[in-house]
């Protein structure tokens, strides 16, 4: 119900109730209640979005560390990146492997991130 349609009602409803004798009578306290209620509603829907966009950002937030763990064990996991290959100009005749080389850079990096 919109804001000013409940003004509307609760403007009618002080209005006649200043013509009755029976401030505290029935109908009256039952239409400020039902009136209370759509108000507290209003504000219940507007929390409500204000929770949703919040939940929102935090998930992006999740997904995104998500992602760079698995990149990082992606990397970690990938045989290929153990490997050393022939190279003539190191003493031991191999490569060092990219998992070597890293020296754990990608999961500390992943583990830093906030």
């Amino acid at each position: 119900m919109s804001k000013e349609r409940l003004e509307e009602i609760r403007d009618q409803l002080e209005e006649s109730n200043s013509y009755d004798d029976n401030s505290n009578g029935y109908w009256y306290n039952a239409i400020k209640w039902l009136i209370e209620q759509a108000e507290r509603a209003d504000r219940l829907k507007v929390r409500c979005t204000e929770i949703a966009a919040e939940s929102s950002a935090v998930e992006n937030r999740l997904w995104k560390r998500i992602n760079e763990y698995e990149s990082a064990l992606i990397f970690y996991a990938d045989e290929e990146n153990y490997k050393q290959y022939s190279d003539s100009f190191s003493d031991s005749g191999l490569s060092e492997s990219k998992v070597s080389a890293d020296g754990g850079y990608k999961a500390r990096q992943a583990m830093r991130r906030k």
